[in-house]
């Protein structure tokens, strides 16, 4: 009968352990190597359909030119919309409109930008009193709505963007009327460029994205009518 002595089992079982170990290891480190760095991001765009039944598509989206550049017309048109137009929930607009870093107006846009934006008369409006009219105002995109014009040295482009205002409430309607727009975007990852992202940035901005320019060509500004 043939049996183990006590050291050559005990080294077996050593073996045994220290190989599973290694196994575990390397699976960590791969599975790790997979989903690092943490900071990354993934790009979806969201298509809604304006009916009673809103029809929503996601996308993914693979980070090269052409899909970056989708993106970037889809952000300028968004921040148009956020910006401009109004619906008769004070609450909402509130949120929207707020100066702090929850704002969707404050995270979408240089502080030049937006102090200029805290100056309109719908803003001071809205955010100082309560409205007694249900005002409601609308922005129409045409078909193309948004035209590339130029691309900076570093990194700055700027934008076109033509659309349809008008505002109506339980009074009276004003009649549409067409703005031009010209939209400087910067992909800094945010405004003191120190390389982080604002933890209330990272669902409504999570590509550092801002407006760093915002000029109504001839004319007043929407908000100011």
């Amino acid at each position: 009968m043939n049996t183990i002595e006590p050291p050559i089992l005990m080294s077996r079982i050593l073996t045994f352990v220290f190989a599973t170990a290694l196994a575990t290891v390397v699976a960590l480190v791969v599975t790790l190597s997979n989903i690092l760095p943490l900071s990354k991001t993934q790009i979806f765009i969201l298509t809604t359909e304006p009916r009673a039944d809103s029809h929503i598509t996601v996308r993914s989206y693979f980070p090269n030119d052409a899909n970056i550049e989708e993106f970037k017309e889809n952000f300028v048109r968004e921040y148009i919309k956020v910006r401009n137009e109004i619906i008769p929930n004070i609450n909402v607009m509130r949120r929207k409109w707020w100066t702090g870093e929850n704002g969707m107006v404050n995270i979408w846009s240089s502080s030049e930008v937006y102090n200029a934006f805290t100056q309109t008369r719908m803003f001071q409006s809205i955010m100082t009193n309560v409205p007694d009219s249900r005002l409601v105002c609308r922005v129409e995109f045409a078909d193309r709505p948004v035209s590339l014009l130029k691309r900076g040295e570093r990194g700055n482009s700027t934008y076109e963007v033509n659309f349809k205002y008008f505002c109506e409430d339980n009074a009276l309607q004003i009649g549409r009327k067409d703005y031009t727009i010209i939209i400087g975007i910067d992909f800094k990852i945010n405004r003191n460029d120190d390389n982080t992202i604002k933890w209330a940035s990272r669902l409504e901005n999570p590509l550092g994205i801002f407006v760093s320019e915002y000029t109504v060509e001839g004319g007043r500004d929407p908000l100011d009518f």
